[in-house]
């Protein structure tokens, strides 16, 4: 999508979603609340999706509305100054088996969204993937791993992996 004033018209096809970032938009990744930019372009790109893609406290998503849920996960194309590397997203093991049971009634998506920099502007990419998919995906690439984390076992995937 190109941003023309407030409005932005689309480029691309396929399920790959491409978004120009406003200039208010681009301030806020500088601040850094990409994640919180992430989940407003979903919210505005999926309105199939529950409103509310923060973490749920406790991972459980039983317990959540009928409403179909999406998990946002976001990351920059390029992260570190010092020695930069792909970005990679950040999936939880315990998050993934909650979204696993809730897509029972297919009503569960990960929507992934990497900002990557064209010029002077910002393109945020994203792409929405089951959970079975990812799930797939993971263990094809040897499983989870032990995170260090309270929050558990992880799996860091590669852009390429979600297709972006």
């Amino acid at each position: 999508m190109l941003v023309v004033g407030s409005v932005r018209q689309r480029r691309g096809g396929g399920g790959v979603k491409r978004i120009y970032l406003s200039k208010g938009e681009r301030r806020r990744l500088q601040r850094g609340e990409g994640g919180e930019v992430a989940e407003e372009l979903v919210a505005h790109e999926y309105t199939d999706l529950s409103r509310d893609f923060r973490d749920h406290p406790t991972w459980d998503l039983n317990g959540a509305s009928d409403d179909t849920v999406g998990q946002v996960k976001s990351t920059f194309e390029k992260i570190g100054e010092s020695y930069p590397a792909p970005g990679r997203f950040r999936v939880w093991k315990q998050q993934h088996e909650s979204l696993l049971r809730k897509d029972r009634d297919d009503t569960a998506w990960y929507v992934f969204v990497l900002f990557a920099p064209d010029g002077r502007d910002v393109l945020a990419r994203m792409v929405r993937l089951k959970p079975a998919t990812v799930g797939r995906r993971i263990g094809a690439r040897g499983g989870w791993n032990d995170s260090g984390h309270e929050m558990g076992p992880q799996y860091k995937l590669p852009q390429e992996v979600v297709g972006l």
